[in-house]
């Protein structure tokens, strides 16, 4: 199985973590940045199971600065297959800041597509400013993580090439919007995350997340977990 996104550096025991997911049928784990201050700690984690993407998430954006201060830490860093967690948080507080974040988010897709690697999106209330960026920048496609828009939203991120991650809110049965269109999106555009710490406490929570796609998709667990690993491998150019 593949964890599309995990924050796992940031845990106090990331290796016992990674080992409970291992020991649960997780083989693979995409690390996604939030921040300067984790690069490094991501960075010492990573192997040949621990896949790695840097970026400033959109709670701790600076502005356009953020791209430079990334392109130049990248260098001493283990080398990313993507780039990210990187988007647009208009959820209550953060949205005042909703400015600021485009800034870094323009910057940081224009990074991406500098460097030809797919970007790892946070994108919360604020899916339609997202998309115009997306747009402009013309950067490579990537994964929409955590996904929690409508049909309608899904289907404007999969006609630009993007994948979508479903994580734990899949398993909650009052989040109706999620789960419809989790029962909706093409097999090979899915996506499996834990984002453990917070979402799970260890990848192994993306058994869960499976069981739960498997009762609304009537796609039997073990297709589900051969596909969405294939699909994260396929996208992050990572051999089989």
């Amino acid at each position: 199985m593949f964890d599309a996104l995990s924050h796992l550096y940031t845990s106090t025991a990331p290796r016992a973590a990674l080992e409970a997911g291992r020991a649960a049928g997780v083989h693979n784990v995409l690390l996604a940045g939030e921040n300067e201050a984790g690069w490094s700690a991501q960075s010492a984690l990573a192997g040949p199971s621990v896949h790695l993407a840097y970026g400033y998430h959109p709670w701790h954006t600076a502005g356009a600065i953020d791209a430079e201060i990334l392109a130049a830490a990248l260098p001493r860093l283990s080398e990313p297959v993507a780039i990210g967690e990187i988007g647009l948080d208009g959820s209550g507080r953060h949205r005042e800041r909703l400015a600021t974040q485009e800034a870094a988010f323009l910057a940081q897709l224009d990074l991406a597509r500098q460097r030809d690697l797919p970007v790892v999106l946070h994108i919360v209330r604020a899916h339609g400013a997202a998309l115009a960026c997306v747009d402009r920048c013309q950067a490579p496609p990537g994964i929409v993580h955590g996904f929690s828009g409508s049909s309608e939203v899904a289907e404007e991120w999969l006609r630009r090439g993007f994948l979508l991650s479903f994580g734990h809110l899949v398993c909650n049965k009052q989040a109706k919007r999620a789960r419809i269109a989790a029962s909706q999106v093409p097999l090979e555009r899915l996506l499996v995350e834990s984002d453990s710490p917070g979402g799970f406490e260890s990848p192994a929570g993306i058994n869960q997340v499976l069981a739960s796609l498997s009762s609304l998709r009537s796609e039997p667990v073990a297709v589900l977990m051969r596909e969405t690993a294939a699909n994260a491998r396929r996208l992050l150019r990572l051999q089989p």
